[in-house]
């Protein structure tokens, strides 16, 4: 039993030593610290070079073509279909391209600054409303361009004297978006409602800047929503949406029908009662020239 014993001791004590020899290096002696011994851990400096080899292998692989952007696509959704309507501002998809390529093409995709790319692209174009930069695949960047949506223009009567002195008028058109803000310059009158407010015209012309302003959020919002759900219906093709005062909105579709409607009372209900009106006096086959919702009983003129 005690020779089985010491069998066991010095296997372990073989052991010990191996593990102690693998965990650290031969002693060396420093002259100018003394007598003092320092010992350097093996597994230090094991892992000191494997750590060093993978940084280097990995900035090198962040730095080969790998992840070089070859290609950029650019998306562009909303607006209005045609690009000559817009004298300026308009979110042209070359340019974008351009702008987008000159920021990424060549570069690694760790160093391409997507907020940088968005804020220069909205900065450039007003008419754009929101700019999403998706660099998720490799070497690809894709350029989502989402426009304003624009629910209406107006018309500003804008005056200018000649050098020989006539005073000449002409009319510039603006679009307005669903927040209500005058965004972006038209070059001639575009397929939707005209928005008359005459009560805030003058306003607007003694403004520094037409564009960029934003009529009263008191009635912007209903507005905005009478116009979407009859455009949601589609059975009138409006022509123009005329603020009256603060409780009454007048619409003229291209038919010369006008439509008013109550903007402090519930629309949802009032446009529920227009398109139950609207389906009768179609299968009657009459010609009406006005409509008003306002009311318990819906008021009808018929021509």
């Amino acid at each position: 039993m005690n020779r089985i014993k010491l069998i066991i001791k010095k296997i372990q004590r073989k052991l010990s030593f191996k593990r102690s020899r693998l965990n650290t290096s031969a002693r060396m002696f420093i002259p100018g610290i003394g007598k003092k011994l320092i010992v350097f851990p093996f597994t230090t400096l094991i892992i000191i070079p494997v750590v060093l080899l993978v940084a280097i292998s990995g900035y090198l692989l962040i730095r080969s073509d790998v992840f070089l952007v070859k290609n950029v696509t650019v998306t562009i959704e909303g607006g209005i279909e045609g690009d000559s309507l817009y004298s300026e501002g308009i979110a042209s998809l070359e340019e974008i391209q351009t702008i987008a390529e000159d920021k990424t093409v060549a570069r690694s995709l760790w160093n391409v600054d997507t907020t940088a790319i968005a804020t220069s692209i909205k900065e450039k174009y007003p008419s754009i409303e929101n700019v999403t930069v998706d660099t998720k695949l490799l070497e690809s960047v894709n350029v989502l361009v989402q426009e304003r949506k624009a629910i209406a223009q107006v018309s500003i009567e804008k005056k200018e004297v000649t050098p020989d002195g006539k005073e000449l008028s002409k009319e510039e058109y603006y679009l307005i978006d669903q927040n209500g803000e005058i965004y972006l310059q038209v070059n001639r009158k575009v397929a939707l409602p005209v928005f008359n407010y005459p009560s805030e015209f003058q306003n607007i012309q003694e403004a520094n800047s037409i564009i960029g302003y934003t009529f009263p959020q008191s009635l912007t919002p209903a507005v905005v929503k009478i116009i979407n759900s009859l455009e949601e219906y589609g059975r009138f093709e409006l022509n123009e949406v005329i603020v009256k005062d603060s409780t009454t909105l007048e619409i003229t579709t291209s038919e010369q029908v006008k439509l008013v409607i109550g903007i402090m009372k519930d629309i949802d209900e009032q446009i529920r009662k227009l398109e139950v009106v609207h389906e009768q006096i179609v299968y009657s086959g009459r010609a009406v020239s006005l409509i008003d919702t306002r009311f318990d009983k819906t008021v009808v003129q018929y021509k």
